[in-house]
C-alpha cells in the first residue's frame, strides 16, 4: 500500500499507458531510450540483468548489481545509453534485499519530489513574469487609448496585447479584420504556437483556415489579414493591411507595430495562416449573401461608384463641345479654338479610359474576393448542414446547386454589372436634354423608357424559360451521374433503353425551354436593330411639330441629339444589364435549400473545453 501511494504521488493522476508492460517472469531486452511500465493492479519487482536504467527518468541510476525496483500502476523505467535487460518477478525479495530496494525506491521518490518542486517554482516564476508583462502592456494600452482621445493619430488601431497567449491574440486580431465572429477558448500553457496551434484555435472558434506562402514581394500585394511568425523564436504576429499601400506587423506579445518592408519580411517565416469568413449558422436570405459580399469588398465598390459619377460628368463634354463647334468655331474659322476643342476631346477620352481601367481593376478585385470568400463560405455552410439535407437531393443536383453562386457571380460581375454602370450615365445626358428643351427632352426620355421597358419585358420572358431550363439541368446532371454509377446494373437488367427514354424525355423538355428563350432573344435583337432609327425619326418629327427653339440653333440641336444618342445607348445598356442579371436568378433560387435552413452547429453553441 505504501509503495502504491508513493507511486501515485510521482506518477500523477493521468499516467502514461502507451508503453509495454514488464510481465512476471519475463526477461525483456529494452533498447536505449525506450520505456517499460509496471502492471496496473499489482506490484512487480524489476531487476537488471545487464545495462543501466532510471526510474521515471530520474536519478539515481539503477545498475545490474543493485537491488530490484518495485513497479506498479503509473511507474516506468527508461533504459540507459547501452540499453538494459529487465527481469520481472512478483515474488517479494528477502528482508535484507527488500530494505535496500525500498531505500533505493525512496531515493527515487525524493528525487521526483524535488524535481516537481523545482518545476513548480519555475512555472510560478514564469507566471509572475507573464503577469507583469501583461499588466505593463495593459497600462501602456490604457494610456495610449486615453492619449488617442486628445491626439488623433493616423493609422492608430486597438492592439490586442496578450503576453500569456500571443497566438490567440493574433488570431483574434486577424478574425476581427476579416469581420468574422471569434469566440475561442484559451489554449493550455503547453499548446503549440505554430500552424498546428492556429488550426486548433480555428477549430475551437469554428472557423476555416488555410496555409499561405509568403513569396516574392508579397507585402506589396493585398493577400488579406494574416497570422505569421517573426524571428528565430517564431513569435506569433498579426499582419494587417494599412490602407492599400503596405502591411503592418502587430506583435501581440510586446504591443508594438512596425510597417513591413523588405528587411522585416526577411525576418518572417515563409508561411502564414489566413481565415475564411463564414456565413452565420441561422437561416439566411439572399440579402444576407449580398451584404456578405459588400462587406468584404466595400472599398472596391466605392471606387466603381466614383468612376460612374466621373464618367457621367465627362460624358457631357461631347455634346457641349459639339455645340461650340457648330455655333462658334466652324462659322468663324477659329483654328485656335478648334485645336482647344480637339485637345479637350482627347483629354476627355484619356480620362474616361483611365477611369474605366480603374473600374476594371476594381472589378477584378471584386471577382477575386467573391470567388474565394463567398464561394468558400457557401461550401463551408454546405458541409455544416444537417445530414438529412443530403438525402433529399442527388449528388449531381447538390453539387450544381452549391456551385450556383459562382455562376451567378460571373453573370453579375460580367457584362451585367458593366452594362448597368453604363446605364447610369444616361441620367447625366437626360439632364442635359431637359436643359436644352424640356418638351423635346420629355419625348426623348419617353422613347428611352419604352426601349428599356421592352428589353426588360423580353428579359422576363427569357427568365421564365431559363428558370425551367436550369431546374431541369440540375436534375439531368444528377440522373446522368446515377446512370454512370449504375451502368452495370442497367445492363444486367436490360434497362438501358428505358433509362435512355427517361433521359431523352427530360433532355427534350430542357432544350424546348432553351429554344423558347433564344427565340425571345432573337426577337429582341431585331427590335434593337430597328428602334434607334425609328426613335431618331420621331425626335425630328416632334421637333418640327412642337416648333422647338432648337430648330433655330443648329449647334444646340446637334448637342441635344448627341445627348439623346448617349442616353439611348446608356438606357439600352442598362436594360441589357438588367436582362443579363435576371438570368442569374435561377442560379440563386437554386441556392435556397442551402441557405434557408439552420446548420447543424449553432453559433450559440459553446465549446466544452
Amino acid at each position: 500500500m505504501w509503495i502504491r501511494r508513493l507511486a501515485r504521488l510521482i506518477a500523477g493522476a493521468n499516467p502514461n499507458w502507451d508503453m509495454l508492460e514488464v510481465a512476471n517472469g519475463d526477461v525483456a531486452t529494452v533498447p536505449s531510450g525506450e520505456r517499460r511500465r509496471g502492471p496496473a493492479r499489482s506490484i512487480i519487482w524489476v531487476s537488471l540483468g545487464s545495462g543501466t536504467a532510471k526510474a521515471m527518468g530520474l536519478d539515481p541510476t539503477i545498475a545490474a548489481a543493485d537491488p530490484p525496483l518495485p513497479l506498479t500502476s503509473g511507474m516506468w523505467i527508461e533504459a540507459g545509453q547501452s540499453g538494459c535487460t529487465a527481469v520481472g518477478s512478483e515474488d517479494v525479495p528477502d528482508w535484507e534485499i527488500l530494505w535496500r530496494a525500498i531505500d533505493k525506491f525512496h531515493l527515487g521518490v525524493a528525487s521526483s519530489v524535488c524535481d516537481c518542486i523545482v518545476r513548480d517554482a519555475k512555472r510560478e516564476v514564469q507566471r509572475l513574469v507573464v503577469r507583469g508583462e501583461l499588466l505593463t502592456a495593459q497600462t501602456v494600452e490604457s494610456f495610449d487609448r486615453l492619449a488617442d482621445v486628445v491626439v488623433q493619430r493616423a493609422g492608430h488601431a486597438g492592439l490586442a496585447v496578450d503576453p500569456a497567449d500571443p497566438l490567440l491574440a493574433a488570431c483574434r486580431m486577424v478574425a476581427e479584420a476579416v469581420h468574422v465572429p471569434f469566440v475561442a477558448t484559451p489554449q493550455p500553457a503547453l499548446a503549440q504556437h505554430g500552424y498546428a496551434g492556429v488550426v486548433e484555435i480555428a477549430r475551437s472558434a469554428r472557423l476555416r483556415v488555410r496555409r499561405t506562402l509568403l513569396r516574392g514581394e508579397w507585402w506589396k500585394d493585398d493577400g488579406g489579414p494574416l497570422v505569421a511568425w517573426h524571428g528565430e523564436a517564431r513569435n506569433p504576429v498579426a499582419l494587417l493591411r494599412h490602407g492599400s499601400r503596405c502591411y503592418v506587423m502587430f506583435d501581440t506579445r510586446t504591443g508594438t507595430q512596425r510597417p513591413v518592408d523588405r528587411s522585416l519580411a526577411m525576418e518572417l517565416a515563409p508561411e502564414a495562416a489566413s481565415f475564411y469568413p463564414a456565413l452565420p449558422a441561422r437561416p439566411l436570405r439572399f440579402r444576407d449573401l449580398l451584404t456578405f459580399s459588400f462587406r468584404h469588398a466595400t472599398g472596391n465598390f466605392l471606387r466603381i461608384a466614383f468612376g460612374v459619377v466621373v464618367i457621367g460628368l465627362l460624358s457631357l463634354v461631347t455634346p457641349l463641345i459639339t455645340e461650340v463647334l457648330i455655333n462658334s468655331v466652324i462659322p468663324r474659322s477659329e483654328l485656335d479654338q478648334l485645336a482647344f476643342c480637339a485637345l479637350a476631346l482627347t483629354t476627355t477620352t484619356i480620362a474616361v479610359a483611365s477611369i474605366q481601367t480603374m473600374q476594371g481593376l476594381a472589378m477584378l478585385r471584386v471577382e477575386g474576393t467573391m470567388d474565394w470568400k463567398l464561394q468558400a463560405a457557401v461550401i463551408d455552410r454546405m458541409l455544416r448542414l444537417p445530414t438529412s439535407m443530403f438525402r433529399e437531393y442527388t449528388v449531381g443536383d447538390f453539387v450544381d446547386r452549391s456551385m450556383g453562386i459562382d455562376a451567378a457571380r460571373r453573370v453579375f460581375t460580367g457584362r451585367a454589372l458593366r452594362s448597368m454602370m453604363a446605364g447610369l450615365f444616361a441620367w447625366f445626358s437626360i439632364g442635359l436634354m431637359l436643359y436644352y428643351d424640356v418638351r423635346l427632352g420629355l419625348i426623348a426620355l419617353l422613347l428611352t423608357l419604352v426601349r428599356a421597358f421592352l428589353i426588360t419585358a423580353v428579359s422576363a420572358i427569357r427568365l421564365y424559360h431559363e428558370h425551367k431550363y436550369f431546374s431541369h439541368q440540375g436534375k439531368i446532371s444528377g440522373f446522368v451521374l446515377q446512370l454512370i454509377a449504375g451502368i452495370g446494373k442497367l445492363r444486367v437488367a436490360d434497362a438501358i433503353p428505358r433509362a435512355l427514354g427517361v433521359w431523352s424525355r427530360q433532355f427534350s423538355t430542357q432544350k424546348r425551354n432553351f429554344l423558347a428563350s433564344q427565340r425571345a432573344s432573337n426577337a429582341l435583337g431585331v427590335f434593337e436593330a430597328a428602334y434607334p432609327l425609328i426613335a431618331t425619326l420621331i425626335i425630328f418629327a416632334a421637333a418640327t411639330f412642337l416648333k422647338s427653339k432648337l430648330l433655330q440653333d443648329v449647334g444646340g440641336f446637334l448637342a441635344f441629339f448627341a445627348a439623346f444618342g448617349q442616353a439611348m445607348a446608356s438606357i439600352g445598356a442598362l436594360a441589357s444589364g438588367i436582362s443579363e442579371s435576371l438570368t442569374a436568378i435561377p442560379h440563386i433560387t437554386r441556392l435556397r435549400p442551402l441557405i434557408s435552413g439552420a446548420t447543424g452547429l449553432s453559433d450559440e453553441r459553446k465549446s466544452p473545453g
